[in-house]
């Protein structure tokens, strides 16, 4: 027994010190245990409990007879303690939120009241951007669509190299005697069109599904009376960029053309994404109206009110060094844009964001964890500063101490404060 609390002492204690420092390299190494420190920081809590169970049902069971319990037993309370730190800075997110969005917007990023008819939730009160955290956020680690909240998925928006492409719409549950955004009840005046989220899922430009992530923000800007549209787009290695942009580009196209139908207002639309879906969006907010990338409808608006970029990649030049020393290079070589960068760099730097910023781009708010071992910190903090010095509109960074890659994916204390954060700086742009 004494040698059981040893090794699950020892194991707590390297789930925490990976959680603090994680590898960047070798590439595979830091890809396998980003997902140990991932699943650790944003779930400290359940790990405390679930720690502290089994160590104390090996002390029950004699674990502390001999030396190798007692160290087991050590090595366990510093895991502890370093899960509370975690939990610590998970609370603290909402500050420094607050803080990126006053200094970005340059006023007091709370709540106001709004002139558009907000969803009531299950009791009946309205819903509200800034309401307690929910025990459902907080305890179940994996999203839940409330109840007032549906999703209309598989809606055909393009179809392309003989395939369909489909996105979901996430919006408010109508309630009886209730009307839509942009609907009108007999002799009533239509209600105003929701504003949009167009999301743009990651995954490496590689994997993932429109299925798999942004669910707690989408279903809390739902019931905020938001209309959130996530959509699939070609993956590679069969899909080479800049086709994955041109179909996010038909997404919008969809919103601004069909998305009054399901409620929305297809002129005030934010596009949003998490890695690589990040740069997606941004690439989208910052090539607006580029014929190049809207093949077929050049002639329509494709311009979007704001770009809000989660643990994004920005610079695929990568100057420094970052991505390559991250193993993106042979990713991007082999699989997304299929040249080497000794050959063609313009192909490089036509897909970075970091290079395709001007005066007119819209506002950002850019979020990133400080312990990200695959999408590195540093390049977040250039294109905020290139960001803040060449476009004129306000952009907002928060970088998020001792959050890893993919920190709102699912439910956890960090990821309600960063979707309030999100829909506090929304709310103000509309």
């Amino acid at each position: 027994m004494e040698w059981l609390l040893l090794a699950l002492g020892g194991w707590c204690a390297l789930f925490s010190w990976n959680a603090f420092w994680p590898p960047r390299r070798p590439p595979a190494v830091a890809a396998a245990l980003f997902f140990a420190g991932w699943l650790t920081i944003e779930v400290a809590f359940h790990h405390l409990i679930w720690q502290a169970v089994a160590v104390g049902l090996l002390v029950m069971g004699g674990g502390l007879g001999r030396w190798p319990g007692w160290v087991g037993l050590g090595l366990a309370g510093l895991a502890w303690s370093g899960l509370w730190v975690c939990v610590v800075w998970s609370g603290r997110t909402r500050a420094t939120l607050d803080r990126a969005l006053t200094e970005g917007l340059g006023v007091d990023p709370g709540p106001r009241p709004s002139p558009r008819p907000r969803p009531r939730d299950a009791d009946g009160v309205r819903a509200d951007q800034d309401a307690p955290l929910r025990a459902v956020e907080l305890l179940v680690p994996w999203p839940l669509r409330p109840r007032d909240v549906e999703r209309l998925v598989d809606i055909p928006y393009r179809e392309v190299d003989g395939r369909v492409l489909t996105l979901d719409v996430i919006r408010a549950r109508p309630k009886a005697g209730e009307a839509l955004a942009g609907e009108a009840l007999a002799g009533e005046a239509p209600v105003r069109g929701a504003p949009v989220l167009l999301w743009v899922h990651g995954g490496g430009w590689t994997i993932s599904d429109k299925r798999y992530e942004g669910g707690p923000l989408m279903h809390h800007l739902a019931r905020q009376g938001w209309i959130c549209v996530t959509a699939n787009y070609r993956l590679s290695p069969r899909a080479t960029f800049p086709e994955p942009l041109l179909d996010i580009k038909h997404a919008l196209r969809w919103i601004r053309e069909e998305g009054s139908g399901y409620g929305a207002d297809p002129d005030f639309v934010v596009v949003a994404g998490g890695s690589a879906g990040a740069h997606l969006a941004s690439l989208l907010a910052l090539t607006a109206g580029e014929p190049a990338y809207q093949p077929g409808f050049e002639q329509l608006d494709t311009s979007v009110r704001a770009c809000v970029s989660i643990y994004g990649i920005y610079d695929l030049v990568d100057e420094p060094g970052d991505v390559v020393r991250n193993g993106m290079r042979r990713l991007l070589e082999r699989s997304f844009l299929k040249v080497r960068y000794s050959e063609a760099p313009e192909v490089y730097a036509e897909a970075s964001p970091l290079h395709r910023i001007h005066r007119r781009a819209p506002p950002f708010l850019m979020l990133h964890g400080d312990r990200d071992s695959l999408a590195p910190v540093e390049g977040a903090r250039r294109f905020f500063a290139a960001l803040r010095q060449g476009s004129d509109a306000p952009s907002c960074y928060a970088e998020l101490r001792g959050a890893q890659h993919a920190f709102e994916v699912f439910p956890s204390l960090r990821a309600a404060h960063v979707v309030r954060g999100i829909a506090r700086f929304l709310e103000r742009l509309h």
